[in-house]
């Protein structure tokens, strides 16, 4: 009878003697493939999220770009002259859309 267990014992051991263990094997097996299914996905919405922002990002740093051309186009249309601290917001503006996207970097 001790035989009989320690001989089961040491089968059990590598997971493939017994007559369940291969579909326990499986199971886990499943278990983990759906496992690193879920952290994939994780990861995929976690770069679409930062995608989003940057995308959101930029857009809101362009606009402040298009309002203060805006400004000065407005100012220099009524007055005939431009106005110092409207073209320093355009610069202002300019400065944060270059941080936003590289394209908009001028290389010296």
């Amino acid at each position: 009878m001790c035989t009989t267990i320690l001989a089961l014992v040491l089968l059990a051991q590598d997971g493939t003697s017994l007559p369940g263990s291969s579909m326990f094997n499986t199971l886990e097996a499943a278990n983990r493939a759906a496992d690193v299914e879920k952290a994939k996905r994780a990861l995929e919405k976690a770069g679409d999220r930062e995608a989003a922002a940057k995308e959101q990002e930029f857009v809101e740093r362009f606009n402040a770009l298009i309002q203060a051309l805006s400004e000065v186009s407005k100012t220099y249309r009524t007055k005939h002259a431009i106005d110092v601290k409207s073209v320093e917001s355009v610069k202002k503006a300019y400065r944060g859309l270059e941080r936003a996207d590289p394209w908009f970097r001028v290389e010296e």
